[in-house]
């Protein structure tokens, strides 16, 4: 929001909207193989010291196009602010998930002499007021640039999924006022009501004299924006001193709408300890009640709150109400003025809520890392590092894709616009290394990097460590690979609360090993407790990968430790009284480089199964057992089912209980015929030679449907399930493919291995098998698996 009273103006945030110019422009690409946890480059300016600055970016992903190749398209519009120059916005778009980006329009407002600020863009879910389902509409305030006499929030819309615009009505004018920057109207957000009449949802600081310092207010239009009716308040409080800003509007699935925004208070004086994020519910877009009712603050269960500039996006994941996702600038404890602390955790979470915003939040890593965040009292455009960043979900919802300012290189005060794309925090998790960056994980200290798989720190420092996931996590598995590449400690962190840079800095679990010869569990809240101990059976080497399961369940932690190529395993248990209850996962050196790969996180509970791990690494399948097909183990880990596979071969691990998590890579390298599939099995029993000969249930990939299904078998095949894989399946790709069955509930997942978007099927089975063993099977196709996990609960 624009900020005037007390010496607290924001210099401004532009975006756009407007009258197209069809523009060109080479591709932005993601770095290939260094630590990309500050997201990859969408645009930058031209100089990090000239005035040119790239700010106010906004997100969407299509979904509503007639052309349904464009679907899935991701937009991207931010603002060029140039001092003495026609402020404007570009749209970027990106066909391949935010890898690369090229330039789409170029936008200005038709006003002559007129700049454009604030811009949002919305795609229409349905055809209303005259306009097809999948027109975007994109609004933004216009004014003189050199005379704040007269100012407007104009609209526009696109019929060509952004490369044109054509203008259609002003929300509101403001004409004949003074010359004064602080009776502005700002930061429009568009929306589709549920009466079928958008609305046009903005900030205004018109009526300053009449004791209102800004409010959020709101216009409908029943003709697709041509014209725009009257004003309703929609949070309004007349004490000469609050400033609602900023808003965000997002329809939830019960048909209710929610809008985020800050209040600002102008009777602090400084700027950096007010405007806080608070949430306000209507139970049709159109109705929201009391103007005076602020809504909800925004706040975990431990009283960390956001501070600006929220964005807000809605994903299906994570339950029946799915997960509200917001970020804001920063993230602080206390309340408005002095008392207001800026926590470690800003730039690198978001906030999660699976109750449609009703109770404590969550913090869950960002997509990126945004580190300095920008602030407002220490000298002009210091503030756009984070600034009004913008959030939407991926196609399967399993995580959202961010836009944020970031400051340039050698700059605090000019910012390029960054892209990340990071998990909403919900199980089970597995790290998409392949992708060669680590957006999603959140660092505090350190110096990592991904390459070739490989999650690397590098350096003898005190205690980096690195973050996943949500806060809300309890009972969990961990698995990984993990390699000290010099002497020292590393592993792995569980329930993991209020981190910082520092060798104990955070409160939560470190299970780990050490080149002393041991495994250890400890516990860390700002100092270090040792809980157990164990000499690993053979050392621990430098340069050798170990593979490392992690667990809490309630308060009794265990770790297993067994070499990668190997069978013997070391465990160690550990009970702590009082316990930690719910936190991050993460990875941790200590004085030391070292190495993580193949990282998962399930979740944890009592099972008859144990916990298993194979790599095939020591060149056999030791304790498994084949039906059907051509099995064998070759170089480089892999499991290899070479047949034609018309007898769906069946290879079952040495694993078998009741409640579990079974999981594996897969890579389909040919088909035999339409359909051919491969994936994993759970609660195998009477396994034979045949396509359906055994009892239990299996979920795969299909190289000829693109789709991950489940499924049950018993002497026949019932279908349970099925959805399709972001991008489809293609041959010689590897894909994630993780089955849980817990009591009669069977929940299948599928991801590529170098991406965090996971689709997820569940079904119900009556009468269900209710014990098995864990195994991997084919159908039609030959496959190659590599690191197969089974993990209790």
């Amino acid at each position: 929001m624009q900020r005037t009273s007390t010496g607290r103006r924001r210099p401004f945030r532009l975006t756009a909207v407007l009258a197209a110019v069809l523009g060109v422009a080479g591709l932005v690409a993601f770095p290939t193989a260094a630590s990309a946890s500050p997201g990859s480059v969408v645009a930058a300016p031209s100089s990090p010291s000239g005035a040119e600055n790239n700010d106010y970016p906004r997100i969407i992903r299509l979904s509503s196009s007639a052309d349904q190749s464009r679907r899935g398209d991701l937009l991207v519009m931010y603002s060029v602010n140039d001092t003495g120059v026609r402020t404007h916005s570009v749209v970027k778009r990106s066909t391949d998930g935010g890898q690369t980006w090229s330039t789409l329009s170029t936008l200005y407002s038709p006003t002559p002499g007129w700049g454009i600020y604030f811009g949002s863009m919305y795609e229409l879910p349905q055809a209303t007021g005259g306009l097809p389902a999948g027109t975007i509409i994109a609004a933004g305030n216009a004014w003189d640039n050199v005379n704040w006499s007269n100012q407007e929030v104009q609209t526009f819309i696109s019929t060509d999924y952004g490369a044109t615009w054509t203008r259609r009505g002003n929300c509101v004018t403001k004409s004949g006022a003074p010359n004064q920057v602080s009776t502005g109207l700002w930061e429009p957000e568009i929306v589709l009501n549920a009466d079928g009449k958008l609305a046009c949802h903005f900030s205004d600081e018109r009526l300053r004299s009449s004791g209102y310092s800004q409010k959020l207010v709101m216009t409908t239009s029943s003709d697709g924006g041509a014209t725009w009716g009257g004003q309703v308040d929609v949070v309004a409080i007349g004490d000469s001193s609050s400033r609602p800003g900023m808003p965000i509007v997002r329809r939830l699935p019960n048909g209710s709408y929610a809008l985020g925004y800050e209040l600002c208070r102008d009777s602090v004086g400084n700027a950096d300890q007010t405007c806080r994020v608070y949430l306000k519910t209507s139970p049709d877009g159109a109705s929201w009640g009391s103007a005076t009712d602020l809504g909800t603050l925004v706040q975990t269960a431990d009283g960390r709150q956001l501070l600006h500039t929220p964005a807000l996006a809605w994903t299906p994941a994570g339950g029946p109400n799915g997960t509200l996702v917001m970020s804001g600038q920063r993230v602080v404890t206390g309340s408005d003025g002095p008392t207001t602390v800026v926590k470690p955790e800003s730039g690198r979470v978001v906030f999660t809520n699976t109750s449609l915003g009703s109770g404590p939040w969550q913090a869950v890593s960002a997509p990126m890392t945004i580190d300095p965040t920008g602030d407002y009292n220490n000298g002009p455009g210091k503030h756009c590092a984070n600034y009004s960043p913008s959030i939407v979900p991926t196609a399967s919802g399993s995580a959202v894709m961010m836009v944020s300012p970031k400051f340039v290189a050698g700059s605090n005060t000019r910012c390029d616009v960054r892209f990340g794309i990071g998990p909403v925090g919900t199980l089970p998790l597995y790290a998409p290394f392949d992708s060669g960056n680590d957006m999603g994980w959140s660092t505090y200290g350190g110096s990592w990097s991904v390459s070739g798989g490989v999650y690397a720190q590098a350096g003898a420092s005190s205690g980096p460590k690195s973050l996943v996931g949500s806060t809300g996590w309890t009972d969990v598995t961990l698995d990984t690979d993990i390699r000290l590449d010099s002497s020292g400690q590393a592993g792995v962190l569980l329930r993991t609360r209020a981190p910082a840079v520092g060798a104990d800095a955070h409160a939560g679990y470190y299970i780990g090993i050490e080149t002393n010869g041991t495994l250890f569990i400890g516990k860390q809240n700002n100092n270090w407790t040792s809980l157990a101990l164990q000499n690993v059976t053979g050392g621990v080497g430098t340069g050798t990968w170990y593979h490392l399961t992690a667990s809490v369940v309630g308060c009794t932690i265990t770790a297993t430790l067994k070499p990668d190529n190997g069978t013997t395993s070391t465990t160690a248990t550990a009970t702590d009284s009082g316990c930690f209850a719910s936190g991050q996962a993460g990875v941790r050196t200590h004085l030391t480089s070292a190495s993580f790969r193949n990282l998962q996180v399930t979740q944890a509970g009592s099972s008859t199964a144990v916990s298993y791990a194979d790599s095939w690494a020591s060149g056999t399948a030791t304790g498994w057992t084949g039906y059907g097909g051509s099995w064998s183990t070759v170089a480089g880990g892999i499991e290899r089912q070479s047949a034609a596979a018309t007898d769906g071969p069946k290879l079952a691990s040495p694993v078998a209980g009741d409640a579990y998590t079974v999981s594996g890579d897969v890579r389909l390298t040919s088909l035999s015929a339409p359909s051919g599939n491969a994936g994993v099995l759970a609660r195998m029993t009477s396994p034979g030679v045949g396509p359906d000969a055994y009892t239990g249930y299996f979920a795969g990939v299909d190289g000829s449907t693109g789709r991950l299904s489940l499924g049950k078998a018993n002497g026949s095949w019932t279908p349970l399930a099925d959805t399709a894989v972001p991008g489809g399946v293609q041959l010689n790709s590897w894909y994630r493919v993780t089955l849980r069955a817990s009591g009669c509930t069977i929940t299948a997942t599928g991801q590529r291995t170098s991406s965090w978007d996971q689709v997820r099927v569940s079904a119900t089975d009556a009468g269900c098998a209710a014990s098995g063993s864990a195994g991997i099977r084919t159908m039609l196709a030959a496959a190659d698996y590599r690191e197969f996990l089974v993990s209790k609960g």
